[in-house]
């Protein structure tokens, strides 16, 4: 296995290792969840759909990008970079047989392969909870 790989597994396994970023992607399935409730319960009250069942995983993707995706991100990086300095971990991960270019390298993709779990997930769980829980349209 070559260091880049090596370094790169070991950054993502130490992304979804931390509590944190359990929680994150917890309240990722958790959101969408309560909110196809709400909105169903609203929308039976008043008469009028107000969302579709086809347009809430738009709206939900809306919802993470603009409030909970930069969140999170940010997140995720400072405790990625920063959160070394704070363990002591720093000189390990320098010591290591892997250039400083692929150390950053590697924790630069180990966050974007969480950006996109983080997505996916919220793609997922909003897709279903628009289905399961009748936010129905007008048709």
């Amino acid at each position: 296995m070559n260091s880049y790989k090596a370094s790169f597994v070991n950054e993502l396994h130490k992304l979804f290792a931390r509590a944190k970023n359990k929680w994150s992607l917890a309240l990722t399935a958790i959101i969408p969840v309560a909110a196809a409730i709400v909105i169903s319960r609203f929308q039976t009250g008043f008469g009028v759909a107000a969302v579709i069942s086809a347009d809430f995983p738009i709206l939900m993707l809306q919802a993470f990008s603009v409030l909970f995706l930069p969140l999170f991100i940010f997140m995720a990086a400072a405790d990625m970079f920063a959160g070394e300095l704070g363990d002591k971990s720093l000189k390990l991960t320098l010591t290591r047989p892997v250039s400083r270019f692929k150390v950053f390298a590697s924790k630069l993709a180990a966050l974007i392969v969480f950006t996109g779990v983080f997505l996916a997930a919220a793609f997922v769980v909003s897709t279903v909870s628009g289905l399961f829980f009748g936010v129905k349209g007008i048709c």
